[in-house]
């Protein structure tokens, strides 16, 4: 399995953000975690807007979308705030989590395909509300034609 991005950790500033990879190293950047997510959207060919502005359009969700990074993989990364909230805010790789376990009612511990763990402040309640918009938005994109 390829080293590949389990989680970013936007800081509370929102001043730099920690790119937390399955192999459980961690890099801190100093950018914020939107300017992270931008960058990589540019790099595969269209903006953070664009991408954030079709999940809108085809899962009919509002708040929390998950933007699609690559293509290839359908690799998502779903937030568990909004994407200009101040605070601590993470960012979950939907394809490689595995599972996720609650620790009493603010706790979850997310449990990677590689067996990486990584404990979050947020309830199982709302990781498994993410889950569902991803697997919303990978169906519709498996079963999307072109329209004309």
């Amino acid at each position: 399995m390829r080293n590949d991005i389990a989680l970013l950790i936007a800081d509370n500033d929102r001043a730099s953000t920690e790119i937390c990879f399955t192999d459980e190293s961690v890099r801190t950047v100093a950018l914020p975690a939107e300017q992270v997510l931008e960058n990589w959207c540019l790099s595969y060919g269209s903006t953070l807007k664009g991408r954030i502005e079709a999940c809108a359009h085809l899962t009919k969700c509002s708040t929390k979308l998950p933007v699609l990074i690559r293509e290839e993989d359908t690799l998502l990364l779903f937030p568990m705030r909004s994407l200009k909230a101040d605070g601590l805010n993470y960012w979950i790789s939907d394809n490689l989590l595995a599972a996720a376990v609650p620790h009493g009612r603010t706790e979850t511990t997310l449990v990677f395909i590689n067996g990486y763990r990584r404990k979050i402040p947020y309830d199982i309640r709302m990781v498994r509300r993410q889950q569902e918009v991803c697997r919303k938005y990978r169906d519709i994109l498996a079963e999307r034609k072109m329209e004309y």
